[in-house]
């Protein structure tokens, strides 16, 4: 929403966050839907800043190949760095 009104926006993935950007996603057993349709329309509100936890994605045996779209690894002194320096941050 943010985005829709002008702000820069980026998305951190971390932990367990990381699979909802992984490739070839189908609803689940309780018809849940995936997030490929909403990731999708990041572009249209110009959100084009992605980044992941490197030690997350690998502890999830995932490498950026197995993701629907282009990230920044970053590693934890990054991350750190990333978080501290943002004027707001909303946690999901």
């Amino acid at each position: 929403m943010a985005a829709a009104f002008g702000q820069a926006v980026g998305l951190l993935f971390q932990g367990d966050g990381v699979f909802a950007l992984v490739e070839g996603q189908r609803a689940g057993p309780l018809g849940q839907k995936g997030t490929h349709a909403q990731l999708a329309m990041l572009e249209m509100y110009d959100i084009e800043r992605l980044w992941v936890s490197a030690s997350a994605l690998r502890a999830r045996g995932l490498t950026p190949v197995d993701l629907m779209l282009p990230v920044q690894l970053l590693d934890a002194e990054a991350l750190e760095r990333l978080v501290h320096a943002q004027p707001r941050t909303l946690l999901f």
